[in-house]
């Protein structure tokens, strides 16, 4: 870092609007699995908020020339075509999933036709979920999922839910956006209501989970490790094991029919990697997440 670039952005923040059509294909394999074909013709739009340009330590004071701000707001064509293999074997309940393994990988590449070949990219994703039944309606839940996209800054960005995937952030923090992840859950449900019944829900299950993994923007990996000769993928790799985080997890899934509502407190662990929220002696502390699911999906 020199005075000549400690002002320079590192991050830059813009909405992406995107109008379009898209087609799928879908062809079944066989009981369990299928291949689907997909493609999408769209315009994308960009405009600013109004803080939008961020240094290397997080403030929105950084300096952008003229000509990266033409390059990133204005309308663009956009095309995408993606194929993806599911394999399902997941048995549902009256309160969701009670068993089976579930697996799906997808890979696609795209093109903004106005920026030649700087517009080009892929990406490729991966998610599996072994569920076991245990007693009654007790069950244990097991997932592994991973993702990656390089190309063109205006192509495929990964913005994990903390909800469903490291709980010990809060929701729309920044740090779970990014150009690579990679993500591991384990989690416990037993039921409460032979216990305790509450007249509105339909159902009220325990839960303890633990989450860890990571989120990494290999852009900003690059800017963290220049001078130090790593390439691009060292950097990635090296920023994403720093970026590790892992939590444990305790609450209650509350059944609305179909729906669950899950309140839910994760703590986070230090693990000498990222620690997502902290009290004000900077110790881990607790993390409440409560969201509505579907539970069939």
């Amino acid at each position: 870092m020199t005075a000549a670039n400690l002002g320079a952005a590192c991050e830059v923040l813009y909405l992406q609007r995107m109008y379009g059509v898209e087609g799928l294909l879908s062809y079944p394999l066989s009981t369990f699995s299928r291949i689907d074909a997909s493609g999408k013709l769209m315009g994308v739009t960009r405009s600013f908020f109004d803080n939008f340009a961020y240094d290397r330590f997080g403030y929105a004071s950084a300096n952008l020339p003229a000509s990266e701000l033409n390059e990133i707001r204005g309308s663009n064509p956009q095309a995408e075509v993606e194929l993806a293999y599911g394999w399902d074997t997941t048995r549902f309940g009256p309160g969701g999933a009670i068993g089976g393994t579930s697996f799906l990988t997808n890979f696609g590449v795209g093109s903004i036709p106005t920026q030649g070949s700087d517009g080009l990219y892929a990406y490729l994703q991966a998610d599996a979920i072994r569920t076991i039944k245990l007693i009654g309606r007790s069950r244990f839940f097991a997932r592994v999922a991973a993702g990656a996209s390089q190309g063109s800054r205006f192509g495929r960005r990964f913005f994990l839910s903390s909800f469903d995937n490291l709980r010990g952030f809060r929701w729309g923090d920044s740090r779970l956006l990014g150009d690579g992840y990679y993500v591991g859950q384990a989690e416990l449900q037993f039921p409460l209501d032979v216990l305790i019944r509450i007249a509105l829900f339909s159902g009220l299950t325990g839960v303890v989970g633990f989450d860890f993994g990571g989120v990494v923007d290999s852009n900003r990996a690059v800017q963290n490790h220049a001078g130090h000769g790593y390439t691009k993928l060292h950097a990635a790799l090296a920023d994403a094991w720093e970026n590790r985080t892992a939590d444990y997890v305790l609450g209650v899934n509350l059944g609305l029919g179909p729906f669950e509502l899950r309140v839910q407190f994760a703590h986070g662990i230090d693990i000498g990697g990222l620690v997502p929220e902290t009290n004000s002696s900077g110790g881990t502390t607790w993390v409440p997440n409560i969201s509505l699911h579907y539970v069939y999906f």
